[in-house]
């Protein structure tokens, strides 16, 4: 007896009809497969958000952040004005 699930495809003006109905179509495809849809958007955003924060600058700037007090005062400044040269591509680390 549990509660009916909705799954939001967004508003109309910001998506064609054409597109919500293929987001429709998608969906249907993955329950007829036996996959709920709205724990497949999750998991396809959280594995988006995943490779974000696995590239070479995040990696970066959290290590940066981590090491700051062992560096010279100084250095941030010039670190932080080589970042955007240095990181200038994104690149995943794996």
């Amino acid at each position: 007896t549990g509660s009916q699930k909705t799954l939001a495809l967004r508003m109309y003006p910001a998506v064609s009809l054409a597109k919500a109905r293929r987001r429709r179509d998608n969906a249907c495809e993955l329950l007829a497969d036996g996959i709920d849809p709205g724990v497949a958007k999750h998991q396809e955003k959280q594995a988006k958000a995943d490779a974000a924060a696995n590239t070479f600058e995040a990696v970066a700037r959290l290590w940066l952040v981590k090491t700051v007090v062992k560096r010279a005062e100084v250095t941030p400044t010039r670190i932080t004005w080589l970042t955007p040269i240095t990181l200038a591509g994104v690149h995943s680390i794996s």
